[in-house]
């Protein structure tokens, strides 16, 4: 498989990650942060050369895994979808709100968490192992 074929496989793979677990687009600006940590082996800017991310996905969502969806007031809002996919971005501010709120209780439910784990005995404390790229997911 060719360095085009790759990208388009590692785009829709994330697509369908980001789908299974938040039920969510994958937003293209969060693209180049997670090419980096689950296919260190893409190099991003030799397969796309001088297009945009944005140009790219459009040319290739009608022969690949995924769907290009924008949102209809924020330009540059553009996510993927797997193809099988329905999603529609809010577009009212208010509900941009309550989504805003419910990250901060994930930041809290982490954070409660990780200060459970403080009230641990420091031999059984010793044996957690928790990677930063967990951490960082949960609190995405």
């Amino acid at each position: 498989m060719d360095a085009k074929g790759r990208m388009v496989s590692a785009l829709s793979a994330l697509a369908q990650k980001q789908w299974d677990l938040r039920k969510r687009p994958l937003l293209l600006s969060d693209v180049p942060r997670l090419l980096a940590v689950d296919y260190p082996d893409i190099n991003r800017e030799q397969v796309l050369g001088d297009m945009s991310l944005k140009k790219f996905v459009k040319e290739t969502a009608e022969s690949s895994s995924y769907k290009v969806i924008e949102h209809p007031n924020q330009k540059p809002k553009v996510g993927i979808l797997p193809p099988s996919a329905s999603y529609k971005f809010p577009a009212d501010v208010q509900e941009h709100h309550v989504s805003l709120e419910r990250s901060g209780e994930r930041e809290r439910m982490v954070l409660d968490f990780i200060k459970l784990l403080g009230d641990l005995p420091a031999g059984e404390l010793e044996k957690v192992v928790i990677p930063a790229s967990v951490l960082v997911k949960l609190l995405k």
